[in-house]
């Protein structure tokens, strides 16, 4: 996020930027790496009708996820993190259905 605000640019634009420049960044000195990934929590949408109880169940298994995983390595510094989803019909209505996350994250090169 730093380096879009310095360079006066999005966070998407600074993600390419960097992607292109071989993924690594500069903070206090220490270069870091850059990572993105995803991730897929393993419940399943079962009944339509029950989205909203889906989708609090993948967001909860989504923040397990990320705590566990930062908590374990410490020297991770989390960038950015976005649910995953994909829109459905559900009755007469259009229901965002929640399915992963992606993540951006640095640590030490």
């Amino acid at each position: 996020m730093r380096y879009a605000e310095e360079n006066i640019l999005s966070l998407n634009s600074a993600l390419m930027y960097l992607t292109d420049e071989g993924l690594v960044s500069t903070k206090k000195d220490i270069k870091r790496k850059i990572i993105f990934t995803e991730w897929h929590p393993l419940h399943e949408l079962e009944d339509s009708s029950d989205f909203i109880s889906h989708n609090n169940k993948v967001r909860m298994s989504c923040s397990e996820y990320m705590s566990n995983f930062f908590n374990e390595r410490p020297s991770y510094e989390l960038i950015k993190f976005e649910f995953k989803s994909q829109v459905q019909r559900i009755g007469k209505k259009d229901q965002e259905i929640l399915f992963g996350i992606r993540i951006w994250y640095s640590y030490p090169a």
